[in-house]
């Protein structure tokens, strides 16, 4: 047995139990694990124990330095010849953890099929063991030049079944991440849980394969034509989400704009939404299968998003009026409500008539604008002439 393999063998003993449970325990906690190699005193015990805890309290009520608080009490606690043994033996069991890791990953995504196991665990500790190495090397006085140059020292030694093995575990994270926001939506209901985190894995597995091999690729072509080519592959669950997605940045917003106004007083706020998220999408629904249609498509909107029309066209259209000083001798409150009876009559009227396209629609729209407030005429006109004055 060669000697790199020994000492994976000995760091095994040395595992603690949270790293056999594939939990990885902070670097202040594991020189507690270390104690008898490393022939911490009681007084060494004690002042850790403490330590561990303090750091656990300020976690609660800060957000403190946690790298440099654990720094500062290794090396104030243990004596020189102990914390270089410590760090050998924190970096040679963490070297073991992730190798360890990195192995069971390999086997899930089967990618451990024909390998020599104990050659590739010998590899992965040396790679995590090293990589260790060097990133600890780095400082905060470092410039962003010298650390990316690391960087790319490191990437280079990174074993190629590695990085094989991340296009899988990325493939199998946003498989299992856009599950999670299926369920969310309550897109799952009646659907083979099985069958379709399969087929999101595998979507998300061909497309992680794609965009790796282009690489450093800067063919813009090249870049759209396999993104467009992703985009047909897209399983239609998918493309149900990214409606539900879209949808809900509109229903936040909208929310936002109901609470500006005072609209969400007295009504639930999760009927709200969810109402006005069914909008949205059933909207965009609408639009994706009718994309080119002369004809005006509209989907009937939720009542309060009517409302808000008329909060918002009211306010916006005193502000126009006072903008053209028309409203001097004016009882703003007479006229704002004048104003918001008359959008009240018209939002829903051009709503019904944008449905129907019905004559008789038409011709109620039409006679509503006809009697609209004299104020309303009177700034058409000042709208009117002051569009004419900007052309000449």
């Amino acid at each position: 047995m060669n000697k790199t393999l020994v000492k994976i063998v000995i760091c095994c003993t040395l595992l603690p139990p949270t790293l056999l449970m594939a939990q990885a325990p902070s670097r202040l906690s594991a020189v507690l694990y270390f104690d008898k190699q490393l022939k911490l005193n009681t007084s060494q015990v004690d002042q850790f124990n403490q330590q561990i805890s303090h750091l656990k309290v300020l976690k609660t009520t800060l957000k403190p330095d946690s790298n440099k608080f654990i720094n500062d009490q290794l090396t104030s606690i243990l004596n020189a010849d102990q914390y270089r043994s410590y760090i050998t033996f924190y970096r040679q069991t963490r070297s073991t953890y992730l190798a360890k890791l990195d192995w069971g990953k390999l086997k899930k995504y089967g990618l451990a099929k024909g390998l020599d196991s104990m050659k590739v665990k010998n590899e992965l500790y040396k790679y995590e063991f090293k990589k260790a190495t060097e990133l600890e090397s780095l400082t905060a006085s470092q410039s962003k030049e010298e650390i990316d140059a690391l960087k790319k020292k490191v990437a280079k030694m990174r074993p190629a079944y590695l990085n094989k093995m991340d296009v899988y575990n990325t493939a199998f994270i946003w498989g299992q991440k856009n599950w999670q926001i299926l369920k969310q939506f309550h897109l799952t209901q009646g659907l083979d849980s099985t069958r379709v985190t399969d087929e999101l894995y595998h979507y998300e597995l061909k497309k992680a394969t794609e965009l790796s091999s282009l690489g450093a690729s800067q063919n813009k072509e090249q870049i759209d034509s396999t993104k467009a080519k992703l985009d047909r592959m897209r399983p239609s669950i998918l493309q149900k989400m990214d409606l539900y997605k879209a949808g809900m940045i509109w229903t936040n917003k909208n929310w936002q704009l109901l609470k500006n106004f005072g609209l969400n007083k007295g009504v639930d706020s999760a009927i709200v939404n969810q109402q006005n998220l069914e909008y949205e999408v059933k909207k965009a629904i609408t639009f994706k299968n009718i994309p080119n249609s002369e004809v005006p498509v509209i989907v009937k909107r939720p009542a309060i998003l009517l409302q808000l029309d008329v909060s918002r066209n009211t306010k916006r259209k005193w502000e126009l009026i006072q903008k053209y000083g028309l409203a001097t001798g004016l009882d703003s409150i007479k006229i704002k409500q004048e104003i918001q009876n008359y959008e009240q009559k018209r939002v829903v009227t051009i709503e019904q008539y944008s449905i129907s396209l019905s004559e008789k629609d038409a011709l109620a729209r039409n006679e509503l604008e006809e009697n609209k407030p004299q104020v309303l005429k009177d700034l058409d006109r000042a709208v009117q002439s002051a569009i004419k004055t900007e052309k000449f």
